[in-house]
């Protein structure tokens, strides 16, 4: 701060209240000089200085030196005010000394005897900051949104046929055992045509087990019945063909005897006669033979045939039955092994597609790893094996602290919409091109004070350290962007 002319060098000052010094030119004198100042730094004044004079006492009153350099006149008698005095701009005591010359040739410098240490250890701040900003390195970080999973990845719940939904049958959060029915629908087939599958099923076996357990017997006695026919008529048979042969060598041998005399033709003819008698009777016997074989095959064909038609209309009647089962039971949507239920994404009334997902079934068990979904950019810097920190939402890591893992796989391919929507449904947390990173949860203190309180699908912010900077390029950086 300077201060030029308007303090004089002895150090004079003027306290309020105190008369100022009259020049030798008394109230006229005062006011030339007051205007002479003012003049000098605004307009010229008047030549009789505009000066007033108040009262019938004869006091002289100075106008003072005003931005304009005009003085307030109060008139005579009782008329009104005029306007307000204002304050003087300089003080009495320098304009006399403005006025006399009494002006100090240098300048006063008011200054703290601090400020020029205060300067210098500023300087020596901004310096020991650079340069530890050039020596000094920072951890440069990622945030990846993830999920929990248990020790078996999430299975989606789908529907093996088309229909509208009829009940749901379990809510998310409640544990499910396998085969345990979690949503069911509505189905062309009714419980009615099961029911009438499965009498004729029961019509079907009991005729079935009735043939078997009645006539079948039947069929088989007499099966047997001519069986034993068929032997004897057999025996029979051969036993003629036995006589056959003794009688064709007596006539052989009579026909041997005649030729030489020793037996007469007419013992020849009774030898041939009786061959022909014998052969006649071989064959009535095996004619007999041959229609018992007939018959019997005919019972055994009917008897099989019977079998058979009934057990094909029992066959056909449990198909029936199966298939009515089979269409009902992929109404029903299950549970494939014991777990929690994540999420139901239907409601009764809803019409559902072949294959349409209704639900996510999540493994039993505490969840051991996580499924992170990291920036697209980030990807040149997470190698399996670095250590992660994983905050969870549900348990602040102010008050609960955080899980450490390790990166067990890095995806080679950017996620697909379905796969972001299969992992967080309908909040996926970012538009922009990502990757899937899975991460194992160390099994240390941390996990195990937590352990209890851990739930799986739980969402997660998983930082990811990336690399270390200095300083001095990440206070640059935008500067160095600026310039490229």
């Amino acid at each position: 701060m300077i201060l030029q002319g308007g303090a004089c060098r002895d150090g004079a000052t003027d306290t309020p209240g105190e008369a100022a010094p009259t020049s030798p030119g008394g109230v006229g004198g005062r006011g030339a000089s007051a205007n002479a100042v003012d003049g000098s730094l605004s307009e010229p004044a008047s030549s009789s200085g505009e000066a007033a004079l108040a009262g019938s006492s004869g006091e002289g009153a100075l106008a003072g030196s005003s931005v304009g350099g005009r003085a307030a006149v109060r008139p005579e008698g009782g008329g009104a005010p005029a306007a307000p005095r204002r304050a003087p701009l300089f003080r009495e005591r320098a304009l006399a000394a403005h006025q006399r010359g009494d002006v100090p040739a240098e300048v006063l410098r008011v200054a703290p005897p601090w400020a020029t240490w205060s300067i210098a250890l500023s300087a020596l701040l901004i310096v020991g900051a650079l340069l530890a900003a050039a020596f000094t390195s920072i951890e440069v970080t990622s945030l990846g949104r993830g999920i929990l999973q248990a020790s078996g990845s999430p299975q989606v719940l789908t529907t093996q046929a088309a229909g509208a939904v009829q009940a749901v049958a379990v809510r998310a959060g409640e544990p499910v055992a396998a085969g345990q029915e979690i949503v069911r629908l509505t189905s062309a087939t009714s419980a009615a045509s099961l029911l009438e599958a499965s009498r004729q099923l029961g019509l079907a076996e009991r005729g079935l087990e009735d043939f078997r357990s009645r006539r079948k017997p039947r069929y088989a006695e007499r099966a047997r019945h001519l069986r034993a026919q068929s032997d004897a008529l057999g025996q029979r048979a051969e036993s003629a063909r036995q006589t056959v042969e003794r009688m064709e060598r007596k006539a052989k041998m009579l026909e041997g005897l005649r030729r030489e005399s020793l037996a007469t033709p007419l013992q020849f003819e009774d030898a041939a006669e009786e061959v022909a008698v014998a052969q006649r009777g071989a064959l009535a016997v095996e004619q007999d033979r041959a229609r018992v074989l007939d018959q019997l095959a005919s019972v055994e064909a009917e008897a099989a045939a019977e079998e058979w038609k009934l057990v094909a209309l029992a066959e056909g009647a449990r198909a029936r039955r199966d298939g009515l089962e089979l269409e009902l039971e992929a109404a029903v949507v299950r549970a494939p092994s014991d777990g929690v239920i994540g999420s139901i994404s239907v409601k009764p009334g809803d019409a559902v597609a072949v294959g349409a997902p209704v639900g996510r079934l999540i493994p039993a068990g505490a969840p051991r790893a996580a499924a992170v979904y990291l920036p697209e950019r980030d990807r040149a810097f997470v190698e399996p094996g670095a250590a992660v920190r994983v905050e969870l939402d549900q348990l602040p890591a102010w008050e609960f602290g955080a899980l450490n893992g390790r990166v067990l796989r890095v995806a080679t391919e950017i996620a697909t919409a379905r796969d972001l929507q299969d992992t967080f449904g309908d909040h996926v947390p970012s538009r922009e091109p990502m990757y899937r990173v899975d991460v194992g949860l160390e099994q240390d203190d941390a996990y195990a004070r937590l352990a209890p309180r851990l739930r799986a699908e739980s969402l997660a912010d998983v930082r990811f350290t990336l690399r270390r900077r200095r300083v001095i390029a990440v206070l640059f950086e935008p500067l160095q962007r600026w310039w490229r």
